[in-house]
């Protein structure tokens, strides 16, 4: 294939080829082979599954990714036919970064949830939003108000006050179950969301956590000793979004991940439901 740099990036696309579409929902990674069924002068058709057809709806885009492309590539949406499961993209452009290599599942709270966080240099506690999280990282969003660049800064070490809405019974899984395997993107296959496989929970590296003495009790409430790793100001919300790098012990780890899969199940569903509605629209 060529990859001259100047050449039309509809020219990398082969009819019948097999790529990776790559989209977010809610902080979940959904990644899907899609299958190109149709190459025309400035457009692809893609046939994939319903939660990657429902994401590429509601972001109005994808990633593409495949072995044969110099570059992940960003596609916009320039029309669909659900109940078919096919996608046209267009208006190609290619990406740098590091799209695609989350290698942990994030997730949003449903509702908005609170943390406090005490900074190693303040004796007192502030007040933030909870963004999303991961088995070893999560993000807060605190207000601008609150935020000073002398405490808040990168590498700067603090600890997270939070409790998270776990229930005490498994939660129960409608079509969707988790494969056994370590790797998160393996919960949105093809096969996982057609639930063909046994169900067993998410767990984590525990490489740091034994050096840990985070508290963890059943009640979903967690001390957190954590490390900033990135900061960006969101004006237009008057608010500061901080990434943190979590070092949880075992019963920590053991809480969040309860409180990750619990939101897959039910982000999976909600997905599965705004595909029944888009294909119903659509009629």
């Amino acid at each position: 294939m060529n990859n001259q740099p100047n050449q039309p990036l509809i020219n990398l696309f082969r009819e019948k080829t097999t790529v990776r579409l790559l989209n977010v929902y809610k902080g979940l990674p959904i990644a899907n082979d899609a299958i190109i069924t149709r190459v025309e002068a400035s457009a692809i058709c893609v046939s994939s599954i319903k939660a990657q057809v429902v994401c590429m709806f509601l972001d109005r885009e994808t990633f593409i990714q495949s072995p044969t492309l110099p570059h992940i590539i960003r596609a916009s949406v320039l029309k669909f036919d659900s109940s078919q499961m096919e996608v046209w993209l267009g208006n190609f452009q290619r990406t740098n970064g590091t799209i695609g290599e989350r290698k942990q599942v994030r997730v949003a709270p449903v509702d908005q949830l609170n943390s406090f966080v005490q900074p190693k240099s303040l004796r007192g506690m502030i007040k933030a939003d909870l963004a999303d999280i991961s088995q070893n990282g999560m993000a807060i969003y605190l207000p601008r108000a609150y935020f000073v660049a002398d405490v808040f800064k990168l590498e700067a070490e603090l600890v997270v006050h939070l409790s998270l809405p776990v229930s005490s019974t498994p939660p129960v899984y409608s079509g969707f179950n988790a494969p056994r395997t370590s790797d998160p993107m393996a919960r949105f296959s093809r096969d996982n969301l057609r639930g063909t496989h046994e169900m067993t929970s998410y767990s984590g590296s525990d490489s740091d956590s034994r050096k840990d003495a985070s508290a963890a009790p059943s009640d979903g409430k967690l001390t957190l000793r954590a490390q900033i790793r990135n900061i960006h100001h969101e004006n237009a919300q008057s608010r500061v979004r901080i990434g943190l790098h979590l070092f949880p012990n075992l019963e920590a780890q053991a809480i969040i991940s309860s409180f990750i899969t619990q939101r897959q199940s039910e982000l999976v569903r909600e997905v599965k439901t705004l595909y029944d509605m888009l294909n119903k629209f659509e009629k």
